[in-house]
């Protein structure tokens, strides 16, 4: 296992948020709210769309959401996560322009959704796994979400989830999500266009997008309004200073740390 002596996040530009054309925010959009095709339990998911493009094009604006929440890849590159928290009546969505990160010929979108149902924390509201994905346009509407995408679930990473009658939680208020346990085996690269998906899953496809106020009160699990707040910002942070460490000797903090199979490390 190889990691690196950084905290590794992704430099979001504030210009890629955009506001969202009034198409977005009154009508019933094209693109449809996807699931694993497997009944979803807690957990991550992970999602893929690959597309062509025959020139590279001057905008290429989408808008997304998901159930809890998602991470943005485009071409392996992080752009964002989100969405913005809120209820199932009110349920953000990101309208982003990733034109900077296509290039002419083979794309691809991946996103992370990290759901966890009824375990989730208290502030996250939502309903089941869901992701989708709106093309602004013609031209981006081949990124729409429905049958062609595929899906996998990431069986790496396993909520701890405290139940009713847990020992841990007698008497005591819990308000907040599952710890995860993460066992080393994760599909390495699947945000990168080179990843071979030919394994992966269909999804399943549960109800087109409506905004909100478009459809019966109740009939819809996800009401979409656009976000209101400006996106997180992130920036490359090294460690100033390794101070302890056990099981590891650590000379450079710039450089990679190999750590062995089966072998524990505690670094400070």
């Amino acid at each position: 296992m190889v990691i690196l002596a950084t905290f590794l996040v992704a430099n979001i530009s504030a210009q890629s948020l955009v506001i969202p054309i009034r198409r977005w925010t009154t009508q019933k959009w094209d693109a449809n709210w996807i699931a694993p095709l497997e009944t979803p339990t807690a957990g991550v998911y992970l999602f893929r769309k690959s597309f062509n493009l025959a020139t590279k094009p001057e905008s290429f604006i989408i808008h997304l959401s998901a159930d809890n929440r998602y991470r943005l890849f485009v071409n392996g590159k992080q752009l964002n996560d989100g969405p913005q928290i809120s209820d199932l009546r009110h349920w953000r969505f990101e309208s982003l322009d990733i034109t900077s990160l296509l290039t002419t010929g083979q794309n691809l979108i991946a996103i992370q959704v990290w759901s966890l149902g009824n375990a989730a924390p208290v502030y996250d509201m939502g309903k089941q796994v869901g992701l989708i994905v709106q093309g602004n346009g013609e031209v981006e509407s081949v990124i729409n979400t429905d049958r062609s995408w595929k899906c996998i679930e990431n069986t790496s990473i396993t909520p701890i989830l405290f139940k009713p009658g847990d020992p841990n939680l007698y008497y005591n208020y819990y308000a907040a999500g599952p710890m995860d346990k993460v066992v080393v085996g994760m599909p390495w690269n699947w945000e990168n266009p080179e990843f071979d998906d030919s394994k992966w899953l269909a999804v399943v496809v549960l109800q087109n997008g409506s905004p909100f106020m478009t459809s019966q009160y109740g009939d819809s699990q996800w009401e979409l309004i656009p976000r209101s707040i400006p996106l997180m910002e992130r920036t490359y942070q090294k460690f100033s200073a390794v101070r302890r460490c056990e099981g590891i000797v650590i000379k450079d903090t710039n450089s990679p740390i190999t750590i062995p199979a089966r072998q524990k490390i505690s670094v400070n």
